[in-house]
């Protein structure tokens, strides 16, 4: 029962924290939707987040990863290669995530045009289509970081 406890003292504010994000991007819908033009943003809306989503999950794997690494290293005591994973890993999240900015941002057209080829709904959506583009580095050093 200890053990059970001591896992829910950890696992209780990473899985909020996980809780918080998704509940967020359903408020974004929601607020999309009471937009003037709503039917055209909420498209936009899931749009980007679907394409958000699949652009987060190697940064998912990086974080994971880094987890390990660094559950490795702690268990071995190395404090230098505690750190080094660290950098390591931080280095890696950087350069792929402006990896996959860059190619959000320079195939933004075909990505969109992948969804919808409604003129309404790719105005809104390329109207908010830099946020995405430059959310991917910060949130994914972030995502790196909770995994070490």
């Amino acid at each position: 029962l200890a053990s059970f406890c001591e896992y829910l003292r950890t696992a209780i504010p990473i899985a909020s924290a996980m809780w918080i994000e998704w509940w967020a991007a359903e408020v974004l819908a929601l607020f999309a939707g009471w937009l003037p033009c709503g039917e055209n943003c909420v498209a936009a809306n899931g749009i980007l987040f679907n394409t958000m989503a699949v652009a987060y999950m190697a940064f998912v794997a990086v974080s994971r990863a880094c987890m390990l690494r660094v559950g490795f290293k702690v268990g071995r005591r190395d404090i230098v290669g505690i750190r080094m994973s660290i950098l390591v890993c931080l280095v890696v999240t950087l350069l792929l995530s402006c990896t996959v900015a860059l190619g959000l941002d320079l195939g933004r057209s075909a990505i969109l045009t992948t969804f919808t080829t409604h003129s309404g709904i790719l105005q809104q959506a390329n109207a908010a289509y830099l946020g995405l583009v430059f959310s991917i580095p910060p949130h994914n050093i972030m995502m790196c970081l909770n995994g070490a």
